[in-house]
């Protein structure tokens, strides 16, 4: 009993700190970039359906293995969510049996139904084009479903499985990689490559056949009362798992808002030793400093790679819609990275030595403004770069775009920001 209301206090702990993220992630910024997103994504799904380039793709024999890849690259979302703790390993220590019987299958029950909003959304998006252009029946599409969420059930009970002390499980980096990827890619992949090639009139029993399948290797891993006796939990492991997913919800809470006391990591990347050489040469040493915290910050770079990635694809992809989406897209894309920088600065002047050099803060800001400057005139470029293909008149708006919101950044929003931040 006690640990069915420990697991229900920390769900709802949880879900707290959701809800106060999320209040912080739909503010106006987000809500004006939610809707240009969403009124891209639609004009982009749309091309998908109509465009006869396109249309030649799903009428092709590729459309099976685009298919599946989309697929088991959704089947990688949703992990198993136990809320463990660091210190669940010293107060919790001789409370396995228990653990197991109450705390774990409700943890199991969330993460699932977690588990299935994911995979229903994921194959959600892909209907129409297996309904409308591929022309699946709605049976196969029925057990395309069932399938993925059965082995989705199959996947979290093989995670949980792995949270117990057991002689089976290998220390082993590389066999363990191995094991992942045949359970999370070959094995899924296969299923469903089957299911989606096999004769009409053997789709049914080869379905079921499949489903009975999941469900009895299911229930290898499933707790009995009896076999719930004789387990015990791998701390070290079981709250590594726990760590992990949440530094991962953290990590997409803060491509939008700033999350207060986020760890971050660091690591060296030898290959940017000479960009960043070149860049300081005249440089202050303020600059400097900012920019290698930034090649290397494990957070902050990839996070503006990928939003600048994103954009780039969004410019190239809407060939057909309107030039001033195109262009506000554009200018959104370096707004979202000026906004994720700004905890660098932030963390920056948290140290206690940065504020001890004799720089002005003046100076400090400036250099920090400069960064920007340089990293927001890069992704500039490749934006009006990407929309050259959809003609003169798209690239000439996205250079206008991209040039007024630079000098909004640089001369407006980052000077307040960085005031407001000043320590």
């Amino acid at each position: 009993m006690a640990m069915t209301k420990l697991f229900a206090a920390r769900w709802h702990q949880a879900n707290h700190i959701t809800v106060t993220y999320l209040k912080r992630l739909f503010n106006d910024h987000f809500l004006v970039f939610l809707v240009i997103a969403f009124g891209a994504g639609v004009l982009g799904y749309r091309e998908l359906l109509t465009d006869p380039r396109y249309m030649q793709l799903w009428q092709s024999p590729w459309l099976i293995a685009a298919v599946v890849l989309w697929l088991v690259v959704g089947l990688q979302f949703g992990a198993l969510i136990t809320y463990f703790k660091p210190a669940d390993a010293l107060f919790l220590m001789g409370s396995d049996q228990q653990l197991v019987k109450h705390h774990l299958p409700r943890a199991f029950a969330v993460s699932y139904g977690v588990a299935m909003v994911w995979q229903s959304a994921i194959i959600g998006l892909i209907v129409p084009i297996l309904w409308q252009i591929g022309g699946m029946s709605g049976w196969r599409l029925a057990l395309l479903w069932c399938i993925v969420l059965a082995y989705k059930g199959q996947l979290l009970l093989i995670a949980r499985q792995r949270l117990f002390l057991t002689l089976q499980q290998s220390n082993h980096a590389w066999r363990r990689g191995v094991q992942a990827i045949i359970y999370r890619v070959v094995i899924p992949g296969g299923l469903l490559t089957l299911l989606l090639t096999v004769p009409q009139k053997w789709l049914g029993l080869v379905g079921l056949t499949l489903l009975i399948i999941l469900c009895l290797a299911g229930y290898r891993y499933w707790l009995t009362a009896t076999r719930a006796k004789s387990l015990a939990i791998n701390w070290p492991i079981a709250i590594a798992q726990a760590q992990q997913h949440e530094q991962r919800v953290y990590r997409f809470y803060a491509t939008f808002a700033e999350i207060p006391n986020q760890p971050r990591t660091i690591k060296r990347r030898r290959y940017l030793d000479g960009v960043i050489k070149t860049l300081t040469k005249r440089q202050s040493v303020m600059y400097r400093l900012y920019l290698i915290r930034l090649a290397r910050d494990n957070d902050s770079l990839p996070l503006a790679m990928r939003l600048a990635v994103l954009g780039l694809l969004l410019v190239w992809a809407l060939a057909q819609a309107p030039i001033w989406l195109v262009a506000v897209i554009a200018a959104a894309v370096m707004y979202l990275i000026t906004f994720q920088l700004l905890p660098l600065y932030t963390n920056t002047q948290q140290t206690l030595w940065t504020r001890l050099m004799p720089v002005s803060p003046a100076t400090q800001q400036q250099a920090f403004i400069t960064l920007n400057q340089q990293l927001n005139g890069l992704v500039a470029s490749l934006l009006v770069w990407a929309s050259w293909p959809h003609g003169w008149a798209t690239m000439g708006a996205t250079l206008i775009s991209v040039v007024v919101m630079w000098l909004f950044l640089s001369r407006v929003y980052l000077p307040k920001q960085l005031n407001k931040k000043r320590f």
